[in-house]
């Protein structure tokens, strides 16, 4: 936890410096799922198309949920909720996409409550 709060406010450089080491070169998929936490966590304006790109390049499924997560904690709420519906549409892995479905349930946002109506009328 001190990891996360010690690297949440830092700066895009920073975190090019000390997160996209432990996310290429560490095989442990813990460091993986923490990382992706502190980026999604992160003040960077960039974070969101961060866990974007790395969500496309991840073939772990354990990964990928940890990416949904961290999407759903971004501070960028309005075009992070937008990606978490579109991961719950069309998102082929069911187990990942229960994830998107789930945090979106979080969000309480208009926006998830219009797809969760469309979800049900299907």
């Amino acid at each position: 936890m001190f990891v996360i709060l010690q690297f949440s406010g830092w700066d895009k450089s920073a975190a090019k410096r000390h997160f996209f080491p432990i996310w290429f070169w560490t095989k442990k998929r813990m460091s993986k799922c923490v990382t992706t936490f502190a980026i999604g966590v992160s003040k960077d304006s960039d974070a969101l198309r961060t866990l974007q790109n790395l969500f496309q390049g991840v073939t772990d499924r354990e990964v990928k949920k940890h990416l949904v997560f961290a999407v759903s904690v971004n501070q960028n709420q309005d075009e992070a909720l937008e990606y978490l519906i579109n991961l719950a549409t069309n998102e082929r892995d069911v187990e990942v996409k229960k994830q998107a479905i789930f945090w979106l349930g979080q969000t309480g946002d208009e926006r998830a409550v219009a797809f969760f109506r469309e979800l049900l009328s299907k």
